[in-house]
C-alpha cells in the first residue's frame, strides 16, 4: 500500500490572534506558554498517519507559507508559537516528521525570503576579492530549493528548530515562489506554492507598471513576477508588523476588512483624507466638486485593492480567482517547468493555500499535458464575523508518486464534527489508503474538528470586538513594556 511522503500544512500564521493554532490568554494577547487544543489534536493526528507508514520512514514536512505571522504581530511571538509547533512535532520524543523540511514562503512570511537571499548574497561578498564580480541574487530560487548550507543555516525556522534537544539534524530547504516535486517512477510533477500569485494585489507593482510604461515587456515568468513585486509584498503583507505602534494600527485595518460597515469606515477615513476633506481649503464651489470626484476615485481604488479572494465567501474559488490562477499555471508554472525539468509533465498536481478555502478540482492548463490536479490547503486562521462554510483547513498528502489526497480537518459552520478525505482520485490506492487510516483513528481526527469549531467560534467574538476598538476615535497605541516574562499564564 502507498504510503504518506509528504505531509502540506499552509496559512498556520503562528502568533495570529486569529490563528486557531495559537492559544490566547486575553483577547488581545497570545498565550506564549500553552499550545492551542486544536495545534496539539492535529499533531496527534498527524502523528497517527505517519506512524501506519508500512516502510518505518517518517513523511516529509512541506510549509507552504503563512508559517509565522509577521504581518500583523511582533516576530518574537511569531517564534515563540513556532516553538511549540516544533515541541510537539520535531523535538525528541514526538518526531512526527523526517529531518528534511520543505518551506516555501508566503506573503506574511515573505521577509523570510528576503533574508534567505541576504544570506546567498552574503556568502558570494564572503567568497569573493576585491575586484571579483559580484552576481545578481536571484529573486525567485530553483523548483528544488535552496539546499546549500550558506543559504539555509541562518534561516530563522532553522535556528529556531535546532535549538530544540532531539533536532539539531534538522535542516529547512527553502524554495521561493515554487517549490517542484518529481515523481520516482511516474511521468508526474507536483508544483507547491503558498498562492498569493494567484491573486491581482500581489501584483500591483507589475500593473501599474504596465499602465505608466505600456510599451514595456510585462514579465512572464517567476523571476520577473517576484523581483518586480517583492518589496510591495514584504512591506505591506511581511514587514508592517514589526513597525511598533503603526504596525499595531495596520493590524486594525486588517481586521476591518472583516465587516461591511467597519470596511465602509475606513474606505471613508482614506477617501477623507486624499480628498483633502480633513484640511481647511475654503468653502468654494470648484473645491467641493474637486473633493467629491477625489473622494470617490480614492474609495473605488481603496476598494479595488482590499478586497480578496477569502472574501468572496460563497464559492471555493471565484471567477477571478480561477482566472489568476490559470493565468500562474499557464505562463510562469509552465515556462519554470520547461526550463528546469526539461519538459512538461504527463500529469501536474498544483497544490497552493492562501484563500482560507479548501478544494480540490481538476482544469486544464498549459503547464501540464493533461488536465492538473489542484487542491487547496485553506487556512487555520479566522479573518470573519460569522461561519463561511467555504472557509475552513485542509492537510494535503502526497505519496511516493505524487498522488494527492486531501485531507479536511474543519470547515466553518459545519454541524458534522467529522473530517473529509477527498481526491481529483477518489477510486486511487492513495486514496483508500488515507481514508481507511483516517477511518481507523475517527476518534483522534474528529478531536481536531471539535476543537477547531470551538476556537473558531471564540474568534469570532475576538475579532469583533477587535473592529469595534478600530471604529473608534483614533488613538495612538502604546506599545507593551517586553518584561522577559514571557506573557503567558505562570
Amino acid at each position: 500500500m502507498p504510503d504518506v511522503r509528504y505531509v502540506c500544512l499552509s496559512d498556520l500564521h503562528f502568533g495570529a490572534t486569529g490563528s486557531i493554532l495559537t492559544q490566547l490568554e486575553h483577547v488581545d494577547e497570545v498565550d506564549l506558554v500553552h499550545a492551542s487544543p486544536v495545534l496539539i489534536a492535529l499533531l496527534d493526528a498527524l502523528e497517527e498517519l505517519a506512524a501506519a507508514n508500512e516502510s518505518g520512514e517518517p513523511p516529509t514536512l512541506v510549509l507552504l507559507g503563512d508559517v509565522l505571522e509577521l504581518a500583523l504581530t511582533s516576530s518574537h511571538i511569531a517564534a515563540m508559537v513556532f516553538d511549540q509547533f516544533v515541541a510537539h512535532a520535531l523535538a525528541r520524543g514526538s518526531r512526527i516528521f523526517a529531518p528534511v523540511i520543505h518551506y516555501v514562503p508566503g506573503n506574511h512570511d515573505h521577509h523570510l525570503w528576503q533574508l534567505a537571499r541576504e544570506q546567498r548574497q552574503h556568502a558570494q561578498v564572503r567568497d569573493s576579492a576585491p575586484g571579483d564580480q559580484l552576481r545578481t541574487v536571484p529573486h525567485a530560487s530553483a523548483l528544488e530549493g535552496f539546499t546549500d548550507p550558506a543559504t539555509t543555516e541562518g534561516q530563522l525556522l532553522a535556528l529556531l528548530i535546532r535549538r530544540h534537544p532531539g533536532c539539531e539534524d534538522i535542516q529547512v530547504v527553502t524554495a521561493y515562489p515554487n517549490l517542484g516535486l518529481r515523481a520516482e517512477t511516474a511521468d508526474r510533477v507536483a508544483i507547491l506554492h503558498h498562492g498569493h500569485f494567484v491573486e491581482p494585489m500581489y501584483r500591483l507593482v507589475s500593473t501599474y507598471k504596465s499602465v505608466i510604461f505600456p510599451d514595456h515587456e510585462p514579465a512572464s515568468d517567476v523571476h520577473g513576477w517576484e523581483a518586480e513585486n517583492h518589496a510591495w509584498i514584504d512591506f505591506f503583507w511581511s514587514s508592517l508588523g514589526q513597525s511598533g505602534p503603526a504596525g499595531a494600527d495596520m493590524t486594525r485595518v486588517y481586521e476591518m476588512l472583516a465587516r461591511d460597515d467597519s470596511f465602509e469606515l475606513l474606505l471613508e477615513r482614506v477617501a477623507t483624507h486624499v480628498s483633502g476633506g480633513d484640511r481647511d481649503h475654503g468653502d468654494g464651489v470648484m473645491h467641493w466638486v474637486g473633493s467629491k470626484m477625489a473622494r470617490t476615485v480614492a474609495k473605488r481604488v481603496a476598494r479595488s485593492h482590499f478586497e480578496r479572494e477569502r472574501h468572496h465567501t460563497s464559492v471555493a474559488l471565484s471567477d477571478i480567482g480561477r482566472d489568476g490562477l490559470m493565468r500562474y499555471l499557464d505562463e510562469p508554472v509552465r515556462r519554470q517547468i520547461e526550463t528546469e525539468f526539461g519538459a512538461l509533465p504527463g500529469e501536474l498536481v498544483f497544490v497552493f493555500g492562501h484563500t482560507h478555502k479548501p478544494f480540490e478540482t481538476v482544469l486544464e492548463t498549459e503547464a501540464s499535458r493533461t488536465p492538473a490536479e489542484i487542491l487547496n490547503t485553506g487556512g487555520w486562521v479566522v479573518d470573519s464575523l460569522a461561519d463561511d462554510s467555504v472557509q475552513g483547513a485542509a492537510v494535503v498528502l502526497l505519496d511516493e508518486e505524487l498522488n494527492a489526497v486531501s485531507v479536511h480537518c474543519y470547515h466553518e459552520g459545519a454541524v458534522d464534527t467529522g473530517v473529509a478525505v477527498r481526491s481529483a482520485d477518489p477510486k486511487g490506492a492513495f486514496f483508500r489508503r488515507v481514508q481507511g487510516l483516517v477511518d481507523a483513528n475517527s476518534s483522534q481526527w474528529g478531536r481536531v474538528a471539535t476543537h477547531a469549531v470551538s476556537v473558531v467560534r471564540e474568534r469570532h467574538q475576538v475579532l469583533d470586538l477587535n473592529i469595534e476598538e478600530g471604529m473608534a476615535p483614533h488613538e495612538p497605541i502604546t506599545p507593551r513594556v517586553d518584561t522577559g516574562a514571557g506573557g503567558g499564564r505562570p
